[in-house]
């Protein structure tokens, strides 16, 4: 039998959404389009995902800004068959440490997809042949307020 050895450190970093910041955004999604979708209940944007142990100075620097409040920006939403997540406009404060190559907010997926699909999804939006994507642009980017955490 395996030893489970405890971690100091969290699975990863994110800044943490209240669902009522995100109901200015979520409002402008039209339902019609989502219903194909488990739509998430708790939300926010991956900074760090520690696939393997960060190092001490990482720990050190992640931890650092827990706790901190970070205004976001979100300006628009990408969805496809599998996935819908809101994307985030960059900068934005210590947007520098975020891993992802797109920023987003997972808002929901299919039945058997989870939610690390979304930054491929956001990514994939980007690209000159995206097919089987709708990239929507809100009509006037939300600024919403989350919190640096770790979990």
């Amino acid at each position: 039998m395996k030893m489970k050895t405890k971690r100091n450190y969290p699975v990863y970093w994110c800044i943490q959404i209240t669902p009522e910041a995100m109901k200015p955004i979520l409002d402008q999604i039209a339902p019609e389009t989502i219903t194909h979708l488990v739509m998430q209940q708790a939300f926010h944007v991956t900074m760090l995902f520690n696939r393997q142990p960060p190092t001490e100075d990482t720990i050190q620097q992640y931890n650092a800004l827990v706790g901190q409040p970070i205004e976001l920006v979100v300006d628009g939403y990408v969805i496809d068959a599998k996935g819908c997540a809101a994307t985030v406009v960059k900068p934005f404060t210590h947007s520098e440490l975020c891993t992802n190559e797109c920023p987003h907010i997972s808002l929901g997926n299919a039945t058997g997809t989870k939610p690390v699909y979304n930054g491929a999804l956001c990514l994939r939006s980007t690209m000159a042949n995206a097919r089987d994507i709708t990239h929507i642009k809100l009509a006037k980017p939300v600024h919403i307020m989350g919190t640096f955490r770790g979990a």
